[in-house]
């Protein structure tokens, strides 16, 4: 009681939780999402990638129907750490570039420059992020293949090859 402060353990001891005792630090909300199947995307433009397999979302804050995005939810704005990676499905050369998205802008962009041989390059990236309540974040790719393209999804053989995801880590 009061405003004094609480020391638990010693240098060197551990602290035990008791059974059905749940732990909940700053790493909520988070979310894991992925390609359920190979996913089409034209030449020439960034396209958002349309995230309909959610691993998990601890606080019910990914679209993964309508927008295909993770908004901060109410609360818990602060520093998210973001991890992405998109494999391509038999490309030829060219350039691939992947991008994090912060409300509808550019934040975060990777690029991978293939040349011929390389037909399964993957581009891929984390980044720290502050975030506000409502802000959102989103997964794009850009490639000059001059044609529509496909990234691969989820496999026996290759299992999660492209998804996106993060979590809290700080305010």
């Amino acid at each position: 009681q009061g405003s004094g402060t609480i020391t638990i353990g010693a240098s060197g001891e551990t602290v035990a939780l008791a059974t059905g005792v749940k732990q909940s630090n700053l790493i909520t909300p988070a979310f894991l999402v992925k390609l359920s199947s190979n996913y089409n995307i034209a030449t020439g433009t960034p396209t958002k990638l349309q995230y309909t397999t959610e691993v998990f979302d601890t606080d019910n804050a990914f679209d993964n129907s309508t927008n295909y995005r993770f908004t901060v939810p109410s609360g818990k704005a602060g520093k998210y750490f973001l991890y992405h990676q998109a494999r391509a499905n038999g490309w030829g050369a060219g350039r691939f570039v992947a991008y994090i998205y912060v409300n509808g802008s550019v934040d975060t962009a990777t690029s991978e420059n293939r040349t011929a041989g390389a037909s399964y390059p993957s581009v891929h990236s984390s980044i720290v992020l502050d975030l506000d309540v409502g802000d959102y974040v989103e997964h794009y790719i850009y490639h000059d293949q001059g044609g529509t393209q496909a990234l691969q999804g989820f496999s026996s053989e290759h299992q999660s090859t492209t998804y996106f995801g993060g979590y809290r880590i700080g305010t």
